[in-house]
C-alpha cells in the first residue's frame, strides 16, 4: 500500500511538473515574437495602428507659403549696398556690326531701374 501510495504520488507530480512545464511555455510563446522567435517584435499592421495628431507647438505668424524669388528677375537684376536696383541697357546682344559705334558706347554700362518699376521689381527679387 505505501508502495502504491508513493507511485500516485510521483504521478501527480508529474503531472503537476508536465502542467507548470506547458504553462510556462505558453507564456513564453505569447511573448515571443511571430513565428516563435524572441527575438522579433510584433508590430501591428497599419490600419489597426492609432495616428494621433500633434497640435503645432509654436505659434506661426508668418504668412504662408513663403513668396519665392523670380529667378529671371534676380539674373537681370543687381542689388547694391545702398539699396539701388541696377540693370543693363538693352540692344547689345546681337547685330552690333549694324549698329553705331556711338550707340552700342552709350548703351555699355548699368543704369537704375525706373522708379515706376521699382515697387514691381522688389516685389519679384523678395525685397
Amino acid at each position: 500500500r505505501a508502495e502504491a501510495d508513493s507511485r500516485a504520488e510521483a504521478d501527480s507530480r508529474a503531472e503537476a511538473d508536465s502542467r507548470a512545464e506547458a504553462d510556462s511555455q505558453a507564456e513564453a510563446d505569447s511573448q515571443a515574437g511571430p513565428a516563435g522567435r524572441p527575438d522579433l517584435i510584433a508590430v501591428p499592421p497599419a490600419h489597426a495602428r492609432r495616428t494621433t495628431y500633434a497640435p503645432p507647438t509654436k505659434e506661426t505668424t508668418a504668412d504662408m507659403p513663403k513668396q519665392k524669388t523670380h529667378s529671371g528677375t534676380k539674373k537681370r537684376i543687381k542689388v547694391t549696398g545702398s539699396g539701388k536696383l541696377m540693370r543693363e541697357h538693352a540692344g547689345k546682344r546681337h547685330l552690333l556690326e549694324r549698329k553705331p559705334t556711338k550707340l552700342t558706347r552709350r548703351l555699355s554700362g548699368e543704369v537704375e531701374v525706373a522708379p515706376a518699376d521699382r515697387k514691381r521689381i522688389k516685389k519679384l527679387l523678395g525685397l
